[in-house]
Formats: C-alpha cells, sequence, structure tokens
C-alpha cells in the first residue's frame, strides 16, 4: 500500500482512467473505477475528466472513502499559464496535455493526443491556445473499418503495423490508419510557423517514428495529461 499523505492525479479518459500516484503511474478501465480504493491508497485526488458518467462514479467512491477531491476545472478557472480567451468549448484534457508539453517544449508548440480520438493542438509563442483539430484515432478507425465493411477484419494496429506499405489486409489497414493520422499531423504542421511537436496517448510512441518536416523538434511523452495536471495543482495550488 501507498503511503496515505499522498495526492493521486487522476485523468479519466474516454475508455481508461490514469492515475500519477506517488511518482508511479497506474492505469484502471472505466468499468472498474469503483474499485479504484482497493488498489491504491491517497488521501487526496485532483481529477480531470472528459466521462461524466464515470467522474460521478468515482467521486461517489472517493467520498465513500473520505478522499477530498479537487476538480482541474475548478484549477483551470483560475490559472495563468495558458491563454483559453481565443478558444471555445476546448477539453481539459487538451488544456493539460499544453500545460504538461510546455514543461518539455518552449512555444509555440503543437501536441498530439492519441486517445479514442486524435486531437491535435496548438500553442502559440505567446502562450496564447489557438484551437485545433479534432478527428477518430487510430483505434476507431479500426472499428468503423471492421463495422462498415462485409470483408475487412478488425486489426490490432500495434500489432500489424509494420511499414507504411502493408504487405497483406491487415497490415494494409494498419499502414493506411496510421499513415492518415500522421498525414493529418504534417497537414496542420503545414498550415502553421514552425512548432516544437510533442505526442502523447496509446498511440504517439508509434506516430513519433514518422518524420514531421515542418516541426521544429519532435517528443513524445506517454502522460502528458497527468504531467499537465500535477503542474497545475502545483501552481495553483
Amino acid at each position: 500500500m501507498n503511503n496515505l499523505n499522498n495526492t493521486a492525479f487522476i485523468d479519466i479518459g474516454n475508455t481508461n482512467t490514469k492515475i500519477l500516484l506517488d511518482g508511479q503511474f497506474h492505469s484502471i478501465s472505466n468499468t472498474k473505477i469503483q474499485n479504484i480504493c482497493n488498489e491504491l491508497a491517497f488521501n487526496k485526488a485532483v481529477v480531470s475528466s472528459v466521462q461524466t458518467s464515470i467522474y460521478s462514479t468515482l467521486a461517489t467512491t472517493l467520498n465513500k472513502a473520505h478522499i477530498a477531491i479537487v476538480n482541474a476545472a475548478a484549477l483551470l478557472a483560475r490559472q495563468n499559464i495558458i491563454d483559453l480567451s481565443e478558444v471555445d468549448g476546448i477539453g481539459t484534457d487538451r488544456v493539460l496535455g499544453l500545460i504538461g508539453a510546455m514543461q518539455l517544449s518552449a512555444p509555440p508548440l503543437i501536441t498530439v493526443d492519441c486517445g479514442t480520438a486524435t486531437t491535435i493542438n496548438l500553442l502559440d509563442a505567446n502562450n496564447i491556445a489557438k484551437g485545433g483539430t479534432i478527428m477518430p484515432g487510430i483505434t476507431t478507425m479500426a472499428k468503423a473499418l471492421n463495422e462498415h465493411t462485409s470483408l475487412l477484419p478488425l486489426v490490432n494496429i500495434a500489432d500489424n503495423y509494420k511499414w507504411h506499405i502493408g504487405e497483406n489486409t491487415d497490415n494494409e489497414i494498419s499502414a493506411g490508419i496510421v499513415a492518415a493520422t500522421a498525414g493529418a499531423i504534417n497537414f496542420f504542421l503545414q498550415h502553421t510557423n514552425r512548432c516544437n511537436l510533442v505526442l502523447t496517448g496509446g498511440y504517439g510512441n508509434l506516430l513519433a517514428t514518422y518524420n514531421y518536416p515542418d516541426a521544429e523538434n519532435v517528443k513524445y511523452a506517454k502522460h502528458l495529461v497527468l504531467n499537465g495536471l500535477q503542474h497545475l495543482y502545483n501552481t495553483t495550488s
């Protein structure tokens, strides 16, 4: 068990919940979020969420365990790290990713979060969030091909991606989906001034192997949103 005097930083995604606790990273399926207190021990939780129903389940679980909750949205409302005045409706996770990226690379920068959805987000040289794009994530694309065609299988991209050109159906689906995502990133970069590029999410490490000629430099950070959440808490609490 961990020391009870710890704060857990929790990011609820569309599929899984990621946790940073005492310098260690953990992941729990959203379907098992009510078991979090059986697996980890802490006395405060700083929570970011894109899933209101899962957040409600987590909050009920933490309240029963008498664990204090700090909502990331409340922290963002009083932060002065990033200027959000030019964007409307940008998700908490996307803002936290930008804050996390600022600890790795100087703005202007672009973050790409490769989850259930792939989001591309731009922060200019003056720390002003300029918005970005939202597109289906790599796994979401694979599921869509399988569900809307009669012959194409559901492919595990990580297991079947070999190179830019596939040699069988599974390889070809994987190559096409990864190339489409990398192409979207390159298209975004072509329409901005040269920026640092920071990738995160389940397929961020794979996409980081692509060539992005319009990026100043390319970095991969596995837990970018949690890093941003921790920095936000440390600077606003």
